[in-house]
């Protein structure tokens, strides 16, 4: 004969039984272990007293569609994240605060089919979670830099200039690429033109705020756009991008190279369209590498 009570204790899923008032009835070691609470200290407890934090809408709709219709139900992380809120540690909290969970409610009825209580099932997928998160970024990160690819920054551009234009406030747009880009590559290698490329990245991050928004816009070229900012403002910050990167020194191994970048910039008050933006943008850019290069250029 099987023994279920040695089943329900060594399988590596949380198992919870409640009976009609909801309260506890079992606690398995899955629980215990999770939780920081003994099956000792929480059975013959209402399951509220134990987790006030249930006492929301997906778990009651829940227990109402379990006792009243006894059907399973499936509340799925994707929706809700977690049902019990254990804290997570280690790499996967730098994602989540709490385990994520897919979790079952279950009917549990006697010898005549009658309804005398529950089963909650709980599965942690945090790591499933993760993956789908990590997945779900390289869709619209650029994998070499971390900056924004292409797609996503015209995407963006796209809703943030007609945001800025209704509520007539200006936008600015920084384009710029890597003087010479080139010669390093074809100097040092490919592997060290991507070094260069990161730190580019990385260095321009560093002078931006958090709510500006740097994408790589082609191979040595990227393009930024400043909340919010007028084209004097954005001015500014890109004469401090250009004497950061410009002191910068970008080291690999024992090579070591100084870069300067050339800087085409506008905003929004000067363009109808996003396409127009970039169009002002890309021009003052050409008008930056012709003028010389390592220098601001704007178009309005």
């Amino acid at each position: 004969m099987i023994n279920y009570g040695h089943v329900i204790e060594s399988i590596n899923i949380g198992i919870v039984l409640l009976d009609k008032d909801l309260n506890i009835t079992d606690w398995n070691n899955w629980m215990a272990l999770h939780s920081g609470k003994d099956a000792d200290d929480v059975k013959g407890r209402n399951i509220y007293d134990v987790y006030p934090e249930l006492n929301r809408n997906c778990f009651i709709r829940g227990c109402k569609t379990v006792f009243t219709f006894s059907n399973l139900v499936f509340l799925s992380s994707k929706l809700h994240q977690y049902l019990f809120p254990f804290k997570l540690h280690g790499s996967y909290s730098t994602l989540f605060e709490f385990m994520q969970q897919n979790c079952y409610l279950i009917p549990i009825k006697d010898e005549k089919g009658v309804i005398e209580g529950l089963m909650i099932n709980i599965h942690d997928v945090t790591e499933n979670a993760v993956l789908e998160r990590h997945l779900k970024e390289l869709s619209y990160i650029d994998g070499l830099t971390g900056a924004y690819n292409r797609r996503t920054f015209e995407h963006r551009l796209a809703e943030e200039f007609n945001r800025h234009k209704r509520d007539e406030k200006p936008l600015g747009i920084i384009m710029f690429d890597l003087d010479f880009f080139k010669n390093i590559n074809d100097k040092y290698g490919h592997q060290f033109g991507d070094v260069v490329l990161q730190q580019t990245a990385k260095l321009c991050k560093e002078k931006l705020r958090t709510e500006d928004f740097l994408a790589r816009y082609g191979g040595e070229e990227f393009v930024c756009l400043l909340i919010n900012q007028n084209v004097d403002q954005t001015y500014l910050v890109a004469e401090r991008l250009r004497e950061s990167l410009e002191k910068a020194v970008i080291s690999n191994g024992d090579v070591s190279v100084s870069i300067t970048i050339s800087i085409g910039i506008s905003d929004s008050k000067y363009a109808s369209t996003p396409e127009e933006l970039i169009q002002c943008a890309d021009k003052a850019l050409y008008e930056a590498k012709n003028n010389g290069r390592n220098t601001v250029v704007k178009v309005i």
